[in-house]
């Protein structure tokens, strides 16, 4: 069983990353499969991330027939308001139950994958909006709804361009989704590694060295992956240790560790999903966003930097042995590689115009391209599994939140709240 749920799982998260990369890149229309509407594709993404979700965290220590079956059944109640989509859509006064009985399973399974993955507090709050929709025309004053027939607000948030396959997801399963393999490339091709032998090279022989190579390295990483999360876990296994080596107290360290991790998501040209939003929402062209960002991060870099010499100074903190310190010029030789494709995607961005989607692809295939001209022993299988199975791993809780918050919006937009 165990060997069964791998496979799902496997299956589920390189089914997410394949299907949006073709449709990213327009092949269903290319196929002459033209009928096919975005929110058919979203509904499909809806139920292989939540079906992905169970048997990633399962109930248990591992995932068995309950997770796998769940898998299933979700994958199945999303596909069929896909499949009958065109149908459904244009006969909206029709709700039987073959329709809102799958809509309430598929929700329900939702929320119940979203708790696995992200949490009570996320999901409860989501919840409880989404519960809103059946129950504001009770509220007193300002906070009273609009009474909807709850058929109706089921299959409003079931298959609706307002509900689950709306913006929000979409723009998760496409832009987010093609940074997340522009990020992806370069972590497979050892970009992290250089950011933190450059930063080393740089900065860690000055007072506070280490704690200083956190915020610089975090910052350079922050710039191909909008992840916090990911950027302490990249960066923090090196820079800890040597802050607590050289005095640094082990929760400061942590504390300038998550600090620097943090302002990753404002830090261009890649950006956290929010900035894809904000381009989405208002219009706007995502290198606006890119400009707009520019300088609250590099501020906040420069005073987090300047607070860490702050504090090495009136602790008396001392630098790395210069004989422990890797040289700029070697770790430019040997990591020029890394720099060439963010060149490239803000070339796209800003001089070409390339869609953004497309603009992150293409710069990660220049990574790739790169990585097996300079690094001929790299593995093709890690490569692969990288850029389809671990993207999407990646992408289940972003997918999951932008998925929920299409019941969030469906229930403000339905009820007049």
């Amino acid at each position: 069983m165990t060997f069964l749920a791998e496979w799902v799982r496997r299956a589920y998260l390189a089914a997410i990353t394949i299907l949006s990369l073709l449709w990213v890149f327009d092949v269903p229309l290319q196929l002459g499969w033209g009928g096919i509407v975005q929110e058919q594709f979203y509904l499909v993404i809806a139920g292989l991330v939540t079906g992905a979700g169970f048997v990633q965290a399962p109930f248990g220590k591992r995932p068995g027939w309950i997770e796998v079956t769940l898998a299933v059944v979700t994958l199945l109640v999303w596909a069929l308001a896909a499949f009958n989509f065109g149908d459904w859509i244009v006969d909206p006064a029709n709700r039987p139950p073959e329709r809102w009985i799958p809509g309430l399973v598929a929700i329900a399974l939702l929320l119940l994958s979203l708790y696995q993955n992200v949490g009570f507090a996320i999901t409860l709050t989501m919840g409880l909006i989404g519960l809103y929709g059946f129950v504001g025309h009770w509220f007193p004053g300002v906070f009273e709804g609009q009474y909807v027939e709850p058929r109706r607000l089921i299959l409003y948030y079931y298959y609706d361009s307002n509900g689950v396959p709306g913006l929000v997801l979409g723009v998760a399963a496409t832009l987010v989704l093609c940074f997340i393999v522009f990020s992806k490339s370069l972590e497979a091709a050892g970009a992290a590694h250089f950011f933190d032998r450059l930063a080393m090279a740089t900065f860690g022989g000055y007072r506070g060295g280490p704690a200083k190579v956190a915020v610089v390295s975090s910052g350079l990483f922050g710039m191909i992956n909008g992840s916090p999360v990911a950027n302490v876990a990249s960066s923090g296994v090196v820079t800890i240790p040597l802050m607590t080596r050289t005095g640094i107290k082990p929760s400061m360290a942590a504390g300038i560790e998550a600090t620097a991790s943090y302002a990753g998501q404002i830090t261009p040209p890649v950006m956290g999903a929010t900035a894809f939003l904000i381009a989405e929402f208002l219009q706007i062209p995502y290198r606006d966003v890119v400009i707009a960002a520019a300088i609250p991060a590099a501020l906040f870099y420069l005073v987090l930097f300047l607070q860490v010499d702050i504090y090495a100074a009136r602790n008396g903190l001392v630098g790395l042995p210069r004989s422990e310190l890797p040289r700029a010029r070697d770790a430019l030789a040997e990591g020029w590689i890394f720099i060439v494709p963010i060149a490239v995607l803000v070339y796209l961005l800003f001089w070409e115009g390339t869609r953004v989607q497309k603009a992150a692809i293409y710069a990660a295939a220049v990574m790739v391209l790169l990585a097996i001209i300079k690094q001929r022993s790299l593995s093709w299988t890690k490569l692969v599994e990288a850029m389809t199975v671990g993207v999407g791993r990646e992408m289940v809780p972003i997918l999951l939140v932008s998925a929920a918050a299409g019941i969030v919006i469906g229930s403000l937009n339905i009820s007049g709240l």
